[in-house]
């Protein structure tokens, strides 16, 4: 009972301006890693899914609205990196007057316990975990020459270890861009932490996007647009999706702009530009994925200033959500943890998640509890994260403030 009051505690509402700038942006933060959560799904993958191109719509069948409804959430979820990349960008330069050595060495070591920290843990208990099923399953298996040869080509390769840190997961792998450029992408071993790899190397270069902001002015922000539109380049590491909105976001800050007000006018236009490019890139075919790209990162930028703008106006109105911090600051350890496979002990909360709901549905053998499934997954997989993060906050408290970067 008590768990349950905590977690649902209320706050007042925002006195200032700058209060409710503070709880639109928290308030949107847990919807968005529950999004993660429902594209981790990756509804996509079932049975019953059928490409939009190959959907007749003379003859629709719940079977073509549920592939529909998945690729719409898909796509959709796609916002969550680029408004947290906005957010932070803003945070890390907010209020900032002036920068020398002494600012820069303040931001860092607040960013070494916000995010390396948590950034190395996260990875090591999937590098630790993992080693130790694969040492399980050898001696078990007889300790056979190539088992040995896998385990230490995998994970005892000191290639392979950074490898756990940086790049061990591969996606999109032979995607290019319209002028024909690479934009394939990678991830550390906890592919959802590719964000944090960004984040890391955005603070670490923060002098350089001080300097571009101050001396580039709105030029400079406008060249990283269009080259973040364009999908320039997806180095690990200098994303172009990280560059561009961490310096949006930092633009904001260091020329003194509230969020809320400077995208109050932007209501509409951005609403009309995410829904319009969402729908273009669900109903592209493969044969214009450079162009797919395109709409994608436009229906990014336009989503994530329409949440901001829709939602103040929610926090504006009569019928406004309730303020709930306590529940907002488990969406780090939810976005974290979720996709993390616990190797030897076969825990993997999301996964687990979805093995109950596809279970209950019956959704290897039926549209409705695919679809079904679908939204029970995600529900359950963050109840879960949910219900380990207050566990570990009572029994644990120590260990979870590392692994939140102190967010308990």
């Amino acid at each position: 009972m008590n768990f349950f009051k905590e977690l649902w505690a209320p706050q007042p509402g925002p006195r200032t301006q700058e209060e409710m700038q503070s709880q639109v942006l928290d308030f949107l933060r847990f919807p968005m890693t529950f999004w993660v959560l429902l594209v981790h799904v990756n509804p996509h993958l079932s049975p019953f899914f059928t490409p939009i191109e190959n959907i007749d719509f003379s003859n629709f069948t719940f079977a073509n609205f549920y592939s529909i409804v998945a690729r719409l959430t898909n796509v959709g979820g796609h916002v969550v990196l680029c408004f947290f990349f906005f957010t932070s960008g803003y945070y890390f330069f907010y209020k900032t007057k002036t920068w020398n050595f002494s600012v820069y060495k303040d931001k860092i070591k607040k960013r070494w316990h916000t995010l390396v920290i948590p950034y190395l843990l996260w990875n090591t208990i999937w590098y630790v975990s993992n080693l130790a099923r694969e040492l399980f399953k050898y001696f078990k298996k007889g300790m056979p020459d190539d088992r040995w040869q896998e385990i230490a080509t995998n994970y005892l390769n000191p290639e392979s270890f950074l490898d756990t840190y940086w790049t061990a997961t591969e996606w999109a792998i032979g995607r290019v861009n319209i002028f024909g450029w690479d934009t394939s992408l990678s991830g550390p071993a906890i592919l959802p932490l590719w964000f944090m790899r960004e984040l890391i190397v955005m603070a670490l270069l923060s002098p350089i996007i001080y300097w571009v902001v101050k001396k580039g002015k709105v030029w400079a922000l406008t060249f990283l647009g269009m080259c973040y539109v364009l999908n320039a380049w997806t180095i690990p590491g200098l994303n172009v999706t990280a560059v561009f909105t961490f310096t949006f976001g930092a633009y904001l800050a260091l020329n003194g702009k509230d969020i809320l007000s400077t995208f109050a006018p932007l209501k509409w236009p951005a609403t009309i530009i995410a829904l319009s490019n969402l729908f273009l890139n669900i109903f592209l075919t493969e044969d214009y994925e450079a162009y797919k790209q395109i709409t994608m990162n436009l229906y990014c930028i336009g989503a994530a200033i329409a949440f901001i703008t829709w939602t103040t106006v929610w926090f504006k109105s009569k019928r406004r959500p309730a303020i709930r911090p306590n529940l907002w600051k488990t969406g780090f350890f939810a976005y974290a943890s979720h996709a993390l496979n616990f190797g030897i002990l076969k825990i993997w909360f999301l996964a687990n998640a979805m093995a109950v709901a596809n279970f209950i549905t019956g959704a290897k053998y039926s549209v409705y509890g695919a679809f079904a499934s679908m939204l029970i997954a995600p529900l359950l997989g963050m109840a879960i994260c949910v219900a380990v993060y207050y566990l570990m906050k009572r029994y644990m408290p120590n260990a979870l403030k590392l692994l939140v970067g102190g967010r308990i």
